[in-house]
């Protein structure tokens, strides 16, 4: 069975220490995830040549892009010749900027065992590869269940399981030697529980597995058969875009729901949308984890309090706006070490 949304998700990641600048962006992103590629394909979970989406953030700016396109490589000679045939083509096609965030996924169809023989399944897994800051990242996802003792709606499927699972288990394994890192499994999904060799079903109190199936898919179906936009999307995914009112669209059509960022795997930022625009909560996290911002948005414009922390947790600011979205009533700053160093208030000098 094939859900709507990510099933289980596993991530690698390391520090490029030493690497040039341009090592460490674009061609690193691909070499990742070109090497990655090459494991699941010959385990047979990814097929065919790679198509790749990439994305090429402009630093210090969000949701603007010095490159983004389709492309795959021309060279298969090696993971590390054709990333570096991509890059070049990348880097001549790019518009000039400082170069931000690294993102680049492929979509791809692999093979199934059922019974004796394979049978191809599209879009059976996506990898993703990230680069920032001289960090790398590869994350793999799946929205399929042929890896699960049982499938999405708790029925048993043990010749599926011992078909497929041991394979999945071997492309992590080879995926963590291949990538230099240790398999980290994702956190749970609604559907499943990745763990570094596969992942697991949901039990009751009882033992019986759960039907995640009726108990979350269903929840998602629309006036249509099946959910056509989902409620959560990735702000690199190749369906979004912005129209010439900026307004964020998804499929063609303005975007309400959870707009994310991932970096090596990490969620990064979360903002929440309406008609194409920000409105609700808004939060952004450092690389570890640590949260570095929240805040508020209606209608496109920030209201209420807004605050923002220092990579060791210290609070670095403090803006509060009035309710019409354009009037910022205060404005405070800290250092690292909590010392104010700006104190401003509306009506004040």
């Amino acid at each position: 069975m094939e859900a709507t949304t990510t099933v289980a998700r596993w991530t690698w990641g390391r520090d490029l220490e030493g690497a040039p600048a341009v090592e460490s962006g674009v061609g690193a992103c691909l070499r990742e995830l070109l090497t990655a590629h090459q494991v699941l394909r010959s385990h047979r979970l990814m097929v065919g040549t790679p198509r790749m989406s990439v994305f090429v953030h402009e630093a210090g700016k969000k949701n603007t892009y010095l490159f983004r396109d389709e492309t795959q490589p021309t060279v298969a000679d090696s993971p590390v010749e054709a990333a570096q045939e991509v890059a070049r083509r990348v880097h001549e096609a790019m518009s000039s900027g400082e170069i931000g965030s690294v993102y680049a996924h492929i979509d791809s169809p692999g093979d199934v065992l059922i019974g004796d023989d394979f049978r191809r399944e599209p879009g059976l897994f996506r990898l993703g590869g990230s680069a920032l800051l001289g960090y790398v990242g590869v994350d793999l996802a799946t929205r399929t269940d042929f890896w699960l003792p049982y499938d999405l709606k708790g029925r048993a499927q043990p010749d599926v399981y011992a078909a497929n699972a041991p394979r999945l288990s071997a492309a992590l394994r080879d995926l963590s030697e291949a990538l230099d890192s240790d398999t980290d499994p994702d956190d749970p999904t609604c559907f499943a529980k990745p763990n570094e060799t596969g992942a697991e079903n949901y039990f009751d109190e009882g033992g019986n597995a759960q039907d995640v199936w009726d108990s979350f898919e269903r929840s998602t179906i629309t006036r249509k058969d099946l959910m056509t936009e989902p409620a959560r999307i990735d702000v690199d995914d190749s369906d979004v875009d912005l129209d010439d009112q900026h307004r964020l669209l998804f499929r063609g059509e303005l975007f309400t729901g959870e707009v994310v960022e991932h970096l090596s795997g990490a969620v990064v930022s979360l903002e929440c949308y309406e008609g194409g625009v920000r409105h609700g909560p808004n939060k952004e996290w450092y690389k570890d984890g640590t949260l570095r911002s929240e805040g508020t948005s209606r209608n496109g414009r920030p209201v209420g309090v807004s605050r923002g922390w220092h990579p060791n947790g210290t609070l670095a600011h403090e803006k509060v706006y009035a309710d019409d979205g354009l009037t910022m009533l205060s404005d405070r700053e800290w250092d690292d070490r909590g010392r104010p160093t700006r104190a401003w208030r509306n009506g004040t000098s």
